[in-house]
């Protein structure tokens, strides 16, 4: 690994919003640790500066990553902090490549129920406790908030005609704004649905306001959801190394699978994908995967495990333009997560991903 005294100061490129920011200086964090100096570079996307419109409708998949990935290209910066559901799974270009993925937190998604209701909404349990009570209120359909077209379809899957849902966007401080004061033009939400991993990292502030972690049987989560990737030059071996030392293998070997799965669906912000992967004590890793009809009639879902072992290490390399220190590993993962699509797409989702298809 290359010295503190011999690397220079490490460029660490970010999203501006108060959330990127926290994660850059955690990754700043881990970085001073090993002895490096850092400088956070800060900078907006398209995706920060287009807030009128829901994602899907934007059409661009680097929608959060292009501005920043200009700049590493540029030698502006020697990395970037992504949230690892924002980033293609196809990047753009064999020059930039990930060069880590941290140790994932929390992947689920949190109901967040909002101030102007009476406390015992928020006193409930799980989803169906939450539209349970609103029904016995009289409160249907109950208002939702989501940019997501995933978490959209699955809340029309489970609750049909109880839901109304009402794309809403800006960075967290602004919905829970919405949340609890909307203005006069904006719609009256009951309840907004986030990532629980955002509102965490965001403190203790935040992660107070969640009133029920979503479990996966109830909702899937995004690929890479909760999950930090760092972006670097592939002809950057001095970072890459550096990168690697914070990494998390089990991490990568998650996300790689989720995102080989995603990708060989050609899915991203315009397909209601979902997943929920878990690894137990013996090392095995099980991922499930499913793709919704965005007006959640129709569902296709897959389930596949493998064992993780300890095998040849020596070998690292690029999978998809992400590097793995356990190369054979990664390899038969990503294979797994291309198999998943594949029977994905028997048992439905071809229909529901080309709806013209006879």
């Amino acid at each position: 690994m290359p010295s503190p005294q011999t690397m220079k100061t490490v460029r660490v490129g970010t999203r501006v919003s108060n959330l990127a920011m926290i994660q850059a200086k955690f990754v700043e964090k881990l970085l001073i640790q090993k002895g490096y100096e850092v400088e956070i570079v800060g900078m907006k996307t398209k995706g920060d500066m287009i807030l009128d419109k829901p994602l899907a409708e934007i059409g661009d998949k680097g929608l959060f990553t292009k501005e920043l990935e200009t700049a590493l290209l540029e030698n502006k910066i020697d990395c970037i902090v992504h949230s690892f559901k924002d980033v293609p799974t196809n990047l753009p270009c064999e020059t930039l490549v990930i060069s880590g993925v941290l140790k994932r937190q929390n992947p689920l998604d949190a109901l967040v129920v909002s101030d102007r209701l009476d406390a015992k909404f928020k006193n409930v349990e799980n989803l169906d406790q939450f539209f349970e009570l609103c029904e016995t209120e009289g409160k249907l359909p109950v208002s939702i908030g989501t940019s997501s077209l995933r978490r959209r379809a699955q809340l029309k899957a489970r609750y049909n005609d109880k839901v109304k849902i009402s794309d809403i966007r800006g960075n967290l401080n602004t919905r829970l704004r919405k949340l609890d004061s909307p203005k006069e033009e904006e719609p009256k939400f009951d309840a907004i649905v986030l990532a629980t991993a955002g509102l965490e990292r965001l403190g203790v502030e935040f992660h107070e306001r969640i009133t029920v972690r979503i479990v996966p049987e109830d909702m899937l989560y995004a690929v890479g959801q909760a999950a930090l990737a760092i972006e670097s030059r592939a002809d950057d071996s001095e970072c890459l190394t550096i990168i690697q030392s914070i990494s998390d293998e089990v991490s990568n070997f998650e996300t790689i699978c989720e995102r080989a799965c995603m990708r060989t669906l050609e899915g991203g912000c315009h397909v209601p994908i979902g997943v929920n992967t878990v690894r137990d004590e013996a090392g095995k890793m099980t991922v499930t995967c499913a793709v919704f009809s965005i007006d959640g009639t129709k569902t296709a879902s897959v389930t596949q495990s493998c064992s993780i072992v300890e095998v040849n290490k020596q070998t690292s390399g690029l999978i998809h333009g992400t590097f793995c220190d356990n190369f054979e590993q990664g390899t038969a993962i990503d294979k797994m997560g291309s198999d998943m699509a594949d029977k994905l797409l028997i048992a439905g989702a071809k229909e529901i991903l080309n709806p013209t298809v006879e």
